[in-house]
């Protein structure tokens, strides 16, 4: 039991682990020798959420790589056409206005 623990807090720790140290931060220098002006930051300001805004990406991204694209192979790979075609047919028809 010990052992299947220590695999899920193993693999937790994997797919969770957020590296911020490869990020690439813009710099105000380099904004100021853009061909367009910056205009957002001229109008609202300074971001006040940036740092979080940026985890946050950072964590999107890993969960695309990780764990969403590799489902949809998965399930590309699996489900026959027919019911992808069902699937979205149903859902198609959830989604029609009701008149």
């Amino acid at each position: 039991m010990f052992k299947n623990k220590f695999f899920l807090i193993f693999i937790a720790a994997f797919i969770l682990n957020i590296n911020l140290s490869n990020i690439s931060f813009a710099f105000e220098e380099g904004l100021n020798n853009a061909k367009y002006p910056d205009y957002a930051y001229e109008f609202t300001g300074k971001d006040k959420h940036e740092k979080f805004n940026r985890k946050l990406f950072v964590f999107n991204l890993k969960l695309n790589k990780y764990i969403l694209r590799p489902i949809n192979t998965l399930w590309g790979s699996i489900m026959p056409q027919c019911v992808m075609d069902k699937l979205q047919n149903a859902y198609n028809n959830i989604n029609f206005p009701v008149r």
